[in-house]
């Protein structure tokens, strides 16, 4: 989402001349700089709220700096009073685009939540600032719902190979999906439930068995990764709970050989 930050008058923030001395300042104090004319360096401070911002004003330019460490001084981009980015002599020597595109990407100042960025303000007395906010993960997938006592994971996408307890390698992205949800949600304890494909059988002991081997064999996964046996339990439940019961093409079947998991 965007919104547009004009500058307050009232408020005067005056930057240094020399890079080593450079005022450090937030996002929100940018956009009430009072400009005195000539050269002045400011450090925009590490912001978890903002993912980038644009500037325009009536200042001669804005050069941005890869780092703030002074001693190295590397331009990535130099802006225009209208925020739009003017190659530098030293990025036309190295060859840099200037299609449409780059200066879309270019003109915008990304911040980051690791490291201060410097700019370089020369001229003028009016900054106006546009910001685009960072936008916050959904929690849309599986793996990042929050989850309650009761509920319940269906992995369909942790598979193995017929008769065996053996994952398909297809199987590893959601394993380490559900390793990932464990380690975050430190207080999260599960019961992990296999099922086998059996259609038109009943629930034979190999297939109790196996149902219990591939429950087991993702609990081990889980400890190998780290996370603490207290946390994990299994179930199998052979082949009495299958999706499709009267499953006859192996993609069918495939979905009956999966694993569930069950929240404590």
């Amino acid at each position: 989402m965007f919104f547009i930050i004009l500058l307050v008058f009232s408020n005067v923030i005056f930057g240094q001349t020399d890079c080593n001395s450079a005022k450090e300042i937030s996002v929100e104090s940018l956009s009430k700089l009072k400009l005195e004319g000539g050269s002045n360096f400011f450090k925009i401070k590490k912001d978890s709220l903002f993912e980038s911002l644009s500037l325009s004003g009536d200042f001669k330019k804005v050069t941005i700096f890869k780092s703030d460490n002074c001693s190295k001084l590397v331009v990535k981009s130099v802006l225009n009073n209208l925020g739009v980015y003017q190659p530098s002599a030293s990025q036309i020597d190295e060859g840099y685009c200037f299609c449409e595109n780059c200066i879309v990407v270019l003109s915008k100042v990304k911040l980051s939540t690791d490291e201060s960025v410097l700019i370089k303000i020369e001229g003028g007395s009016l900054i106006e600032v546009l910001t685009v906010k960072i936008k916050k993960p959904t929690r849309d997938q599986w793996y990042d719902k929050i989850y309650n006592k009761g509920d319940r994971i269906k992995l369909t996408n942790i598979m193995f190979i017929g008769g065996l307890s053996r994952f398909q390698t297809s199987s590893f992205k959601d394993l380490n999906l559900l390793f990932k949800l464990l380690k975050t949600n430190t207080d999260l304890k599960i019961e992990i439930q296999g099922h086998v494909n059996g259609p038109g059988m009943g629930n034979k002991r190999d297939f109790q068995r196996l149902s219990e081997d591939r429950a087991k064999a993702v609990m081990e996964f889980l400890l190998k990764k780290g996370i603490d046996s207290s946390r994990l339990s299994f179930e199998g439940f052979g082949n009495s709970r299958m999706i499709f019961p009267t499953a006859k093409s192996e993609f069918r079947m495939q979905f009956n050989r999966r694993v569930e998991i069950l929240v404590l």
